[in-house]
């Protein structure tokens, strides 16, 4: 059985399935996580399909311009707190993948440990390597809403905060009509 998601600023809603998307256990960031674009800081609640944002061409490391084509959006309890050098995620759901530098591999959000170190980039310099400096539960504050964004492109990753995650298209559903939720934002 599908839970509820929903794509904001994009076309439509739908269910998602596990390992697709927002969740408790899939990969989401709470309401105020700031994504790197060609305009600056944004808020991911903010962004909206056709918005561009920066990802990384991880062969060359050198950050590329994509367009976001979905939002995704839904209600989370339980959420991370990790910070890499002075980047601080407030909330991260545990499924969210990462890119350790030093295994070259995407790694779950609920998997990193301190010292790991995480591909960085704010906008300006050459992109960096930062060790996790803390990983531990987010307070609890009930259920919060969190989003996740689908990007144009083979890179299929953006920057939360300067550190590069990945944007789980490869596991984006959908809408089903036989379980449609419509919501407002």
């Amino acid at each position: 059985m599908g839970r509820p998601w929903q794509r904001v600023g994009g076309v439509g809603f739908g269910p998602w399935k596990a390992g697709a998307g927002c969740g408790s256990t899939d990969g989401c960031f709470v309401r105020g996580t700031r994504i790197v674009t060609p305009r600056g800081f944004r808020r991911i609640e903010d962004l909206a399909a056709g918005d561009e944002v920066f990802s990384l061409d991880r062969a060359r490391r050198a950050p590329v311009v994509r367009r976001v084509a979905r939002v995704l959006h839904a209600r989370a309890t339980d959420v991370l707190h990790i910070a890499a050098g002075e980047l601080v995620l407030a909330g991260v759901t545990a499924g969210h993948r990462f890119h350790d530098a030093a295994r070259g591999a995407w790694v779950d959000a609920g998997a990193l440990r301190e010292g790991t170190p995480l591909l960085a980039w704010l906008g300006s310099a050459d992109v960096r390597e930062l060790p996790v400096t803390a990983h531990r539960p987010a307070p609890s504050a009930g259920k919060v809403d969190v989003f996740n964004l689908t990007i144009d492109g083979p890179e299929q990753s953006y920057f939360a905060e300067g550190l590069l995650v990945h944007d789980r298209s490869d596991a984006a559903p959908g809408p089903d009509p036989s379980d449609e939720k419509m919501e407002e934002n």
